[in-house]
């Protein structure tokens, strides 16, 4: 296993941005990212619980690591401050660049933010192949910084909690980021079929890049859906609620799994998580799919 120790508030002040000196080079991406295809594996009990498929992301959940909002983090559950553990899952292998914690806090709460965190990289199983390994110590109540690492191949992070800066109940912090880029080259992507989701069986069919779809559930219809690389974009519209909304999905690497966020009305905002199993190649197919211009009109 290969071992380094650093003293991450030193090192921190040295990061440098890669796209910005090699412009050249592809852009970095945040792997650690719920919009880029990331979910929670394993988490240690918070005082919120995991979010499952398609339930609002609260404050304190570990998926709210993930969000993008650095002001809403994941809080410890009263008692379990230490040996609090995170296993992430990214959507496809990355070269790991660059990774950073944003472990600010209100003054008063500056004894609960993370002191000294253990990060695993595997290329194997979320619960095995553990062959990379870094121990930092965090600087208390510092915003989000960067801090270059080995160029590390990994589809699985792990974080381990080992201490906090004083506070005997409880460990918190905000944002975890890897920033890096795809190690492989981009298959063919092809979600047509059944996929299994919190809204029951959810059929696509894809042709070219356009997908639409429908599932049972309140009469329920996939529209404008539109594949860029690994991402899937589409209006989701009931019949019966008459509700509607966007939806980003990320295709994973064995294009088996789809998580994405999703929200309800015509503006795009994180709201909540959602994700696809895939069932069947075989799609349902799907009545009265040509309502393009009514969604459009939404979604505009």
């Amino acid at each position: 296993m290969k071992l380094y120790w650093l003293i991450a508030c030193c090192l921190f002040n040295a990061v440098f941005s890669i796209p910005s000196l090699f412009a050249q080079k592809p852009t970095l991406i945040n792997a650690l990212s719920l919009n880029n295809g990331a979910h929670v594996v394993q988490a240690t009990s918070s005082q919120k619980p995991q979010i499952i498929n398609d339930t609002v992301i609260p404050a304190g959940a570990a998926e709210a690591l993930l969000d993008g909002d650095l002001k809403k983090g994941w809080i410890s559950a009263q008692g379990q401050a230490t040996q609090c553990v995170f296993v992430f899952e990214l959507a496809e292998t990355f070269l790991l660049k660059q990774i950073g914690f944003n472990n600010e806090q209100k003054p008063q709460n500056r004894a609960q933010s993370i002191k000294k965190v253990r990060i695993e990289f595997s290329s194997t199983s979320a619960t095995s192949g553990y062959d990379v390994e870094y121990n930092l110590i965090l600087e208390a109540n510092a915003p989000i910084r960067l801090m270059g690492i080995q160029n590390i191949r990994t589809r699985w992070v792990k974080i381990t909690i080992k201490s906090n800066y004083g506070h005997p109940a409880l460990t918190r912090f905000n944002e975890i980021q890897a920033w890096g880029i795809p190690a492989n080259a981009l298959s063919g992507i092809n979600v047509t079929g059944t996929w299994q989701t919190a809204k029951g069986p959810i059929s696509l069919i894809q042709e070219g890049n356009k997908v639409t779809g429908c599932y049972a559930q309140n009469k329920g219809h996939i529209l404008n859906g539109e594949i860029k690389g690994r991402k899937l974009r589409f209006v989701w519209e009931e019949e019966a609620t008459k509700k509607y909304g966007q939806v980003m999905m990320v295709i994973n690497e064995e294009q088996n799994r789809m998580f994405g966020l999703w929200d309800q009305g015509k503006q795009f905002q994180e709201y909540g998580h959602w994700a696809f199993v895939k069932k069947s190649s075989e799609a349902t197919k799907c009545p009265d799919l040509q309502k393009e211009g009514a969604a459009q009109t939404k979604k505009e």
